[in-house]
């Protein structure tokens, strides 16, 4: 597949593994402060804005919520409105330019995190690095085209690295655009397929050979 599909399937994976900690971490919050009781539910955060740094490459996992509870009898964690943006390097977060971004309106996480539902209209953005100078790369300091994935719903199931989701998908990076039917990310194998009636469209770029 002609399109860089590895960038997506790794932020799939980062997401997913980052999403997980910055819950089970509210969690353990939760648990210990004083709260109303509300019949199955333990706890309702109001307002979440979560960041876990990483020592080694001075980047950061940041995790927004309109709202995050938990229910007891289904061991359930609902999520309303987040928004999780990652930052490579402690430069971008100085700048606030995220290098990648996931949106949706609601998720759920089952057993643990043992998987995850995102839904009501899932977005993801990533903004590749610099690319090096080869043959068939920019030249130094010119990034390579954004890429956005849009579906309605993605399960992820990080402890067996994958995604998958029979939505409808639809991928963009620059002039190309992938439509189809059906996803299914491999982050151990690093591969990605659409499964069903999948569609490429090229926008030829505008060049003005007008003599100045």
């Amino acid at each position: 597949m002609p399109f860089r599909s590895a960038l997506a399937i790794v932020l799939l994976t980062l997401i997913a593994l980052g999403l997980f900690t910055a819950l089970e971490r509210i969690e353990r919050a939760g648990r210990r402060a004083d709260r109303v009781e509300v019949p199955n539910i333990d706890y309702r955060l109001f307002g979440v804005s979560l960041s876990l740094y990483d020592a080694e490459t001075g980047g950061k996992v940041q995790l927004r919520a309109a709202q995050i509870q938990h229910l007891r009898k289904e061991d359930e964690l609902q999520i309303d409105k987040p928004n999780i943006d990652r930052f490579g390097k402690a430069t971008e977060i100085n700048a606030g330019n995220a290098r990648q971004t996931l949106q949706a309106a609601s998720a759920r996480l089952f057993k643990q995190g043992q998987s995850v539902l995102l839904y009501g209209g899932v977005t993801l953005k990533s903004v590749p690095e610099a690319a090096n100078l080869t043959a068939d790369a920019p030249a130094p300091g010119v990034q390579s085209p954004d890429l956005t994935l849009d579906t309605e719903s993605l399960w992820l199931y990080p402890a067996e690295k994958r995604a998958e989701t029979s939505q409808t998908v639809q991928i963009q990076q620059a002039q190309t655009t992938l439509t189809g039917k059906g996803l299914k990310a491999d982050f151990a194998t690093q591969s990605l397929e659409i499964l069903q009636n999948v569609q490429a469209r090229v926008t030829p770029t505008t060049v003005d050979l007008r003599i100045r």
